[in-house]
């Protein structure tokens, strides 16, 4: 694509990840406020680490979009993966519905494993697509390895 549209594939990548995030928090701020505090925690892991992860998370997304919107060519395989992408982050900010709004720790860890296996499809997809974004979002999944043995523990502390 030419430089003119690289600055406004940039503009956008941060706007559907901006959007996608309020969603996320907007179905989070009650459960994060109101019964996440008063959870039995089996590794209390802080709030910043959270809010930290999240930050690279999002960055990994604008990163991700903005190579998939100006660096590959306009075929089918990026219509696959553009819609793949976008459909795990809407995946990943709907799973704050079901733990922390309706405060379900058990429907919180089934549904990481559900996020889990879309996140490693995402991967496979972008192994095809653009290899430097399957690499950019390797750092991700590693976490969500971590982020899946702690939600399990977590639910186990609590039921």
């Amino acid at each position: 694509m030419t430089g003119v549209k690289q600055p406004k594939t940039l503009g956008l990548a941060f706007l559907i990840t901006l959007v996608i995030a309020v969603y996320g928090s907007v179905l989070a701020i009650d459960g994060m406020k109101e019964w996440y505090p008063y959870l039995v925690k089996p590794v209390d892991i802080p709030m910043w680490l959270f809010g930290f992860v999240q930050l690279v998370y999002y960055g990994i997304c604008i990163t991700i979009l903005y190579r998939l919107f100006s660096y590959i060519e306009d075929t089918k395989e990026r219509k696959i993966s553009l819609s793949l992408f976008l459909f795990m982050m809407i995946f990943a900010e709907s799973w704050n519905y079901f733990f922390l709004g309706l405060k379900n720790v058990s429907l919180g860890f089934w549904l990481m494993l559900v996020f889990s296996l879309i996140a490693i499809v995402v991967y496979l997809n972008l192994r095809k697509t653009d290899k430097v974004s399957s690499y950019v979002f390797l750092p991700y999944l590693v976490w969500l390895l971590a982020d899946i043995s702690w939600i399990f523990k977590l639910w186990q502390a609590n039921t």
